[in-house]
């Protein structure tokens, strides 16, 4: 079998397993496989090192994002419907806002091609721990890209959406 195969392999089986949640995960349990459509937008460059809701210092070139109301920390794949593509974001902000379901920083904004529209419409998809650590160890292999690792994590959990 080719390495390729054995990661496809291991991340399916890891995403498909049932997740443990424990502790500070029990809030998050309530979310776990929601997955919601709507439009993105991107913060804007004077937004750069002002406190974030959660009480982190916002940085455009970290991969992160605001939502209305997932708990902070929690891990969504955010998805280009139109582009196919995605980028694997953490919560640290609130988006008081109803004229979109997140708010991405530009570097994660850059990597699903929506700056020049500055708005694009996204799927998110909240993720365990677990199921985002397995998509950035198979993200890592280059012969294995975000979209590949996507199109695994969908395949795993049963979204017929793609």
């Amino acid at each position: 079998m080719t390495r390729k195969l054995l990661t496809a392999l291991a991340v399916a089986v890891t995403l498909s397993a049932p997740a443990a949640h424990a502790g500070g995960e029990s809030q998050l349990q309530s979310f776990v496989d929601e997955v919601q459509t709507g439009i993105a937008t991107y913060y804007a460059r004077k937004f750069e090192g002002r406190r974030t809701a959660s009480g982190e210092t916002f940085r455009n070139d970290a991969l992160t994002a605001a939502h209305p109301s997932l708990p902070f920390g929690t891990m969504v794949l955010v998805t280009c419907v139109e582009r196919g593509r995605s980028v694997l974001v953490r919560i640290t902000d609130r988006l008081p806002s109803k004229r979109a379901i997140i708010d991405l920083s530009q570097s994660a904004a850059a990597q699903l091609k929506m700056m020049t529209a500055g708005r694009t419409k996204v799927t998110v998809r909240v993720l365990t721990k677990d199921q985002a650590q397995a998509l950035r160890e198979a993200a890592k292999d280059a012969r294995l890209g975000l979209t590949a690792a996507t199109e695994l994590l969908s395949t795993a959990l049963g979204d017929d959406s793609r």
